[in-house]
């Protein structure tokens, strides 16, 4: 490769259905099945949301990917970050034993290895420099600050804006069966993404999956007996390291759900959002919004003085306008009294003090 040459570019992001599969995850070394697990599960139910948060810039020979981080001062909200992943960064990628199956290919003396669909390692890249903290090395300690593992729910929001629905193993074994059946077959009929994370086994029984690793539901079944079935995919793309006896070259493994329960393996079950509309994938892709259409509309002035100032003019009149000005008048009457309280209490200290002798006190 010259030093003009891209490695990557767009025509390398995915294989030819020309969009992201599940089969493209290969977790390696890194422990961020969390992650892979939730991007597998997008790429089988609403691949169009990865395929719209990475683009590849042909001037810069860079990828650009937007992730989710949270906003408002709660934090119950939710804006785009884009992030800039470079064709070195990637290589640090290959190097690290990322998500993607082109590592593995190459680590296998395989062929073609760069042919194949590398968007894992884009957005497992990006996803490495948002949670890195120092700048001097920041791409390293993002990368291990990922691989200490996490939860997919947080997977989920840095990828789509949306937590999901958490289901914990307490609340999964107050339902039925036939409860949890139709909550997992609606949200996958439905489009929603599905995960799920195991801890260790309490007890003798074994459940034949990976401790404290992140699956993607694939389906459910029930077996003749009528116990529920779930089909997991596991981000290694194989089954083989298990010892519990069903190691298994298939990436798709069956564990009955009262399996997990009585060993109490299961840790908790992640179901992601709906498929976008129309409306919010233009709104994620351009502007972010407050939810007050009078101060969305200032804020989309920002650049044009006349329209600018038709909107805060708007926005002054408006219910929301009033409340802030309220609000503000409040703020500064209070402030006025706690300097007012301020002066008196220096008054009164530089005032002359009569002599007072009271007992020591002693904790």
């Amino acid at each position: 490769m010259s030093d003009t040459e891209a490695r990557f570019n767009d025509s390398n992001l995915y294989d030819a259905s020309g969009r992201p599969r599940p089969e493209d995850v290969g977790q390696d070394l890194l422990g961020d099945c969390y992650l892979l697990a939730t991007m597998a599960a997008l790429a089988a139910q609403q691949p169009e949301r990865l395929q719209d948060a990475v683009r590849y810039d042909a001037r810069t020979q860079t990828f650009r990917v937007t992730l989710f981080e949270s906003a408002g001062i709660l934090g119950n909200r939710s804006r785009p970050v884009e992030v800039e992943v470079t064709q070195q960064e990637l290589d640090y990628n290959l190097q690290r034993k990322g998500g993607s199956r082109v590592d593995n290919c190459l680590n296998e003396g395989g062929s073609n290895c760069y042919d194949l669909p590398v968007w894992p390692a884009v957005i497992e890249t990006a996803y490495a420099k948002r949670l890195a903290q120092v700048r001097s090395d920041g791409l390293e300690q993002g990368f291990d600050r990922m691989g200490n593992g996490d939860w997919p729910s947080t997977a989920m929001h840095a990828l789509t804006g949306d937590y999901g629905e958490t289901l914990k193993r307490n609340a999964v074994g107050r339902m039925s069966e036939e409860q949890v059946s139709a909550r997992l077959e609606q949200a996958l009929q439905a489009g929603r993404p599905v995960t799920l994370y195991t801890q260790a086994e309490r007890g003798a029984l074994q459940d034949g999956l990976m401790d404290n690793h992140a699956y993607m539901l694939t389906g459910i079944a029930h077996t003749p007996e009528g116990e529920l079935t779930l089909h997991l995919r596991n981000p290694w793309g194989n089954n083989l390291r298990i010892s519990e006896g069903r190691g298994t070259p298939d990436a798709v493994i069956d564990v009955e759900l009262k399996t997990l329960l009585q060993s109490q393996s299961l840790g908790a079950i992640n179901i992601g959002p709906t498929p976008r509309v129309q409306e919010q994938v233009q709104e994620e892709r351009h502007v972010w919004r407050s939810g007050d259409p009078e101060l969305d509309r200032l804020l989309a002035a920002a650049a044009n003085p006349a329209a600018l100032k038709q909107a805060m003019q708007a926005l002054a009149e408006s219910p929301t306008g009033q409340a802030y000005f309220e609000e503000g008048r409040h703020a500064y009457q209070e402030q006025q009294e706690q300097i007012s309280q301020q002066q008196a209490s220096i008054q009164r200290q530089e005032a002359p003090q009569e002599t007072m002798h009271a007992p020591v006190l002693r904790r």
